[in-house]
């Protein structure tokens, strides 16, 4: 696989939506900063999740990343195109963590879904620095049919799931984030090494299968 280039430095991670478990908005003087971009190409699912956790011990703790894709006043849309998508910023603890899992779920007026999960989970290491800020790229999510059966546990086994096309963006998303939070600390992450991305959960380009 071709080598990404970034004149950053080098690091992984990711970040966006808080639940409960990490906190998302670490007020500490010893906290980190992490910046991704997460969004979708047509034919959409309702809602992306890309789920990490800490990895250095104490409880195992975890949050995700997420975007909704109907109207929302939460929302903030950053890029549109062929893709649509928001620029996240999230205030973390220093530390080891992990994203390990993704998900996309498909809604309808009645009230009843179908979610989307890898079969197995994977492990996409990071490191948030004090006093640093962690660029990891862009993950925009496609729903696509699998060409084998067992990709994904869940409502429709086999039939299909979601992919997170990678990409570097980082002149374009840390200029987003930095309209935001002005005094941004200096970024010093990369986007992960494209020869160990857990395929087809994420990949470098646009998969070739049939969308949903």
């Amino acid at each position: 696989m071709k080598k990404w280039r970034l004149a950053l430095g080098v690091a992984l991670g990711l970040g966006g939506c808080a639940s409960p478990g990490i906190d998302t908005a670490y007020k500490g003087a010893d906290g980190g900063v992490l910046v991704a971009s997460i969004g979708y190409i047509a034919p959409a699912a309702q809602f992306y999740y890309i789920y990490y956790r800490r990895t250095d011990g104490g409880p195992p703790l975890e949050t995700s990343i997420s975007i909704h894709t109907e109207t929302d006043i939460s929302r903030t849309i950053d890029y549109r195109g062929h893709a649509e998508g928001s620029v996240v910023i999230q205030h973390l603890q220093p530390g080891h963590y992990e994203i390990f899992s993704t998900s996309a779920v498909e809604t309808d007026y009645y009230s009843s879904s179908a979610s989307y999960k890898p079969q197995r989970n994977f492990s996409l290491s990071f490191v948030i620095k004090p006093g640093e800020t962690t660029y990891i790229g862009r993950y925009d999510g496609v729903m696509v049919k699998a060409n084998k059966h067992g990709w994904l546990v869940g409502d429709y086994v086999g039939l299909g799931g979601v992919s997170f096309v990678v990409s570097d963006q980082h002149e374009r998303d840390i200029a987003v984030a930095k309209t935001r939070e002005p005094n941004l600390p200096p970024v010093t992450a990369a986007l992960p090494d494209p020869a160990k991305l857990p395929e087809p959960y994420f990949l470098e380009k646009e998969p070739g299968l049939t969308p949903l």
